[in-house]
């Protein structure tokens, strides 16, 4: 190594080159289905936390009683669930919308 030359002062370096040999289309076939499984997976784990972003408004929504205090405001039980269902697919509907851009490009 380098470093062993230099300690025995010879003045001399090593170097390598490498040469990988190409890909043949086999190999290339397998790489491009690993690459597709984990941006399915990459997707997959970026998509789920929006639910999850809903589901803790639920459980907050649950603890404060905001259903029961709008209900008794006169809201419907219907209009409470209809406005929770279009913020929910108005939530979802941006990235479920921007995935698909992004990777046609």
């Amino acid at each position: 190594s380098n470093a062993r030359m230099a300690r025995l002062k010879l003045g001399k370096k090593v170097s390598a080159t490498v040469h990988p040999f190409p890909h043949t289309p086999f190999e290339q076939q397998n790489i491009e289905k690993v690459a597709i499984f984990m941006l399915a997976i990459y997707i997959t784990f970026c998509l789920s936390f929006i639910p999850a972003g809903i589901a803790h408004f639920v459980v907050k929504e649950r603890e404060s009683g905001a259903q029961q205090l709008q209900i008794l405001s006169g809201a419907s039980h219907l209009t409470f669930w209809l406005s929770n269902l279009f913020y929910d697919v108005a939530l979802y509907t941006i990235p479920a919308i921007c995935v698909p851009l992004t990777l046609n490009q």
